[in-house]
């Protein structure tokens, strides 16, 4: 449920339907969760929202509810009716935040898409968010592995990595953090399959070539999970230069 929760809250994930379809389901979600179980969910991609406890002394019967639903449903549906459009066309954006806290500032930036001033101010609201999401992912196989690749694209010494090399610089990466946690290469290939980035096969295993498709995913990812930070920008590589262009909240 919780993976579902995270794909719902992502522009661009589909969820697998019946009959090979697919459905979109992405929009804001709302998780009530009791103090034992609010650890359990961490990252970037959500808000957490302390509810003092004296709000839970307060019982309302059904009269009472049926009342509140029949004066605020017609106003939010109108809210939603006469803005939707608006939300759906929002330019609001923070390059700046990692993925996913980028996500949840969007979507967030969104709803007031007429108060450029409140949106900007989310960035103030998320920025400890987001530097704490930094710091997880430092550990993060995936970030790990990007950066591995990223780093040696630049280099621009070889034209193919093997599946093997980036198994071992991205373990010895991990023990300079203070992981303890190795992966084999097979691991490593799974993880790459994952991320999108496909492998070939030769008479020494299995390789990632490092073509314009490649480097243009690579940058990408960097870009979602906030590895492509200013000191990791190449001059002269194009895919640096996209990713380089400021983006500005309107």
């Amino acid at each position: 449920m919780w993976t579902l929760l995270r794909t719902s809250s992502q522009h661009g994930l589909y969820v697998p339907a019946g009959k090979g379809g697919v459905l979109d389901l992405h929009g804001a979600s709302a998780v009530f969760l009791g103090a034992d179980d609010v650890l359990k969910i961490a990252g970037g991609e959500v808000l957490h929202l302390s509810l003092p406890p004296t709000l839970f002394r307060f019982t309302l019967d059904d009269a009472r509810l049926a009342q509140i639903a029949s004066e605020l449903q017609p106003k939010l549906l109108t809210y939603r009716l006469m803005n939707w459009r608006k939300v759906q066309e929002s330019e609001v954006d923070f390059s700046a935040f990692t993925f996913p806290t980028r996500e949840l500032a969007r979507n967030l930036g969104a709803c007031v898409a007429d108060d450029p001033e409140l949106a900007q101010e989310l960035s103030s609201l998320l920025e400890m968010q987001d530097a704490d999401a930094r710091a997880q992912h430092y550990t993060d196989i995936r970030y790990v592995i990007i950066e591995i690749i990223l780093l040696l694209l630049h280099t621009r010494e070889t034209s193919a990595l093997r599946v093997q090399k980036i198994a071992e610089s991205t373990n010895a990466l991990l023990r300079s953090r203070g992981e303890i946690v190795e992966y084999s290469a097979a691991e490593i290939g799974w993880k790459l399959r994952q991320l999108g980035l496909s492998r070939s096969r030769d008479g020494a295993g299995k390789s990632l070539f490092l073509h314009k498709e490649t480097s243009r995913r690579i940058h990408e990812l960097a870009g979602s999970y906030g590895v492509l930070a200013r000191e990791n920008l190449r001059p002269g590589c194009p895919d640096c230069a996209k990713a380089a262009q400021p983006v500005v909240v309107s």
